[in-house]
């Protein structure tokens, strides 16, 4: 149960991660409704942002696109921290409740 509820956020903060960068910039080809994006990361959250960032910048020199993909490792880094931290307050509190 536990496992199942962190992928859940981290799928959460994964969609919401491409949401906001979507929304950052106008001039994207593939805009997928915040619900795709949450099937997308829901799939496989893990790999997801590094290739988001580094499609999503096809028309960006290839160093651009380097730094998207790093930049996609480091958030994906970041969303699995949220997720934990998430996962662990909603354990703590079924267990108190």
């Amino acid at each position: 149960m536990t496992s199942l509820v962190l992928w859940g956020f981290w799928a959460l903060f994964t969609a919401i991660v491409m949401v906001v960068d979507r929304n950052l910039r106008v001039d994207e080809d593939f805009t997928p409704t915040p619900t795709g994006y949450f099937v997308l990361a829901a799939i496989s959250p893990f790999i997801v942002l590094p290739i988001y960032f580094f499609t999503s910048r096809r028309n960006s020199a290839p160093r651009h696109r380097a730094l998207g993909a790093l930049a996609g490792v480091m958030l994906t880094t970041t969303c699995v921290y949220l997720a934990s931290l998430h996962t662990t307050a909603v354990v703590l509190l079924a267990h108190l409740a």
